[in-house]
């Protein structure tokens, strides 16, 4: 007498647009990282060199030495986006591993937001004002101080603005990033990850 063959689990239209989502995403990050990897060291850096050695006394060690290894920095974000659509496309086709490493990766993107709004509130201004100064010196006639005063205190504003956003944002994609890995550990969503063989 024959068994018949195991049922399989029914695929959820949740892991499936998520995995949908973040394969758009990450091609999208692997493109971008790309450009940058070939538009940094080319374009930026000297750029990015002038304003270092113009207002090097102003800037923190920490805002020197991400400046000094952005190029590296690029690439390790690259790694990751092929990391990320290695593990998407491992959660489409309901592999284990990838649904494993998925919620790994998942787990670094929390992190990453918390250290991006970190990082955004305490060096943005700094690097703002630093390349305003860059632009004063490099103008042929110099702004008198007050209006010079006046273009840094508007700038400050504006990223006040901007740091309560990012602040804000942050914490929506990490709570949202929470919801998708508890539903990822779920025993339900768990069960289309077990091969029929083992399920039966």
């Amino acid at each position: 007498m024959s068994v018949p063959p195991p049922i399989p689990v029914a695929r959820s239209t949740f892991v499936s647009v998520v995995a949908w989502i973040f394969i758009g995403l990450s091609s999208l990050m692997i493109l971008i990282t790309l450009l940058d990897s070939f538009l940094l060291p080319r374009v930026f850096m000297p750029m990015l060199q002038q304003m270092r050695s113009a207002t090097t006394p102003a800037l923190s060690p920490f805002l020197n030495w991400y400046l000094g290894h952005i190029v590296w920095l690029c690439y390790l974000m690259l790694l990751l986006s092929i990391a990320h659509l290695l593990a998407s496309i491992g959660l489409l086709k309901r592999r284990n591993w990838g649904r494993r490493l998925f919620i790994g990766l998942i787990g670094v993107d929390m992190v990453f937001q918390l250290m991006g709004a970190a990082v955004q509130w305490s060096l943005a201004g700094p690097i703002q004002h630093a390349t305003l100064q860059t632009q004063f010196a490099s103008m042929p006639q110099s702004l008198p101080a007050e209006q010079q005063a006046q273009m840094l205190q508007m700038m400050d504003s504006m990223m006040v603005v901007t740091r309560i956003f990012s602040l804000i944002f942050a914490a929506a994609l990490i709570v949202l990033f929470a919801w998708i890995i508890k539903r990822l550990c779920s025993a339900m969503i768990r069960r289309e990850f077990v091969p029929p063989s083992i399920a039966a």
